[in-house]
Formats: C-alpha cells, sequence, structure tokens
C-alpha cells in the first residue's frame, strides 16, 4: 500500500510526511493548504474538522481528506 500524498501551498509541492500517523489534509478560507498530524484516526471528515478547530479555532477550516501514513 503506498503512502498519501498531500499538498502544501506554503511550499508550492506535494510531500508525504516522514512520521507515521493520522494527517488530515485541509484549505483554510484565506487560500491556504496543508496538511497537520493528529493525535487519533478521526471517524469521518466532521470529527477531522473538530480536530483542526481545536488546534486554531480563530481559523475558518475546510477538510480535504484524511489519511494514514506508515
Amino acid at each position: 500500500m503506498a503512502n498519501p500524498v498531500f499538498y502544501s501551498s506554503n511550499n508550492d509541492k506535494h510531500f508525504t510526511p516522514e512520521i507515521k500517523g493520522w494527517y488530515v489534509q485541509y484549505s483554510t478560507e484565506s487560500g491556504d493548504k496543508g496538511a497537520i498530524l493528529v493525535d487519533r484516526e478521526p471517524t469521518n471528515k466532521a470529527d477531522a474538522l473538530e480536530m483542526l478547530q481545536a488546534i486554531n479555532d480563530y481559523e475558518i477550516w475546510y477538510v480535504d481528506f484524511y489519511a494514514e501514513v506508515i
């Protein structure tokens, strides 16, 4: 099984993280895109959104997808 590929608008490139775990690929209202390592597997997109909001509740987040890097 291949590891997922994420996108970062800060670097304008696709990447696969080196640290194993669950990641949420996000977009923000301001146009940023990236991936954040979370502490557990999200149960659905709403759960993943709650994880992002717990990190920063001032940002408006959109969950693109979540996946595990193994």
